[in-house]
């Protein structure tokens, strides 16, 4: 059975809407709860030299990870093709392009 194409085209710009709406929804539930009184009083007593040491610890690690996961998949990749094999990742990803996760479980490749 077909979906009417106005209603598929209500559903989609209301999807549009909530994946721009949620975020600030979800921002604004968890930010009510906070007394920022207190949390500036706390600020007021941080280290910056701790704070910023720790930041930029934190920040490296990310980096590390993530280009850990770029060049294990990448060999992965590299490896499977070496082989003669087709790859089961090549399904989801592919390193020269962006790919996007639909609702409707189908990936679609935007080349930049």
């Amino acid at each position: 059975m077909a979906i009417n194409p106005v209603i598929k085209k209500v559903i989609k710009k209301m999807a549009g809407i909530l994946y721009w709406l949620l975020p600030f929804l979800i921002i604004y539930f968890v930010l009510r709860a906070i007394d920022f009184n207190k949390l500036w009083q706390i600020l007021k007593q941080v280290n910056l030299k701790w704070f910023l040491i720790g930041f930029f610890f934190n920040l490296s690690i990310m980096v590390i990870g993530g280009l850990r996961w770029h060049f294990l998949i990448d060999y992965f990749l590299w490896f499977f093709r070496r082989v003669g094999r087709e790859c089961p990742v090549t399904e989801f990803y592919e390193p020269d392009q962006h790919r996007f996760f639909q609702p409707d479980r189908r990936f679609f490749a935007v080349h930049q």
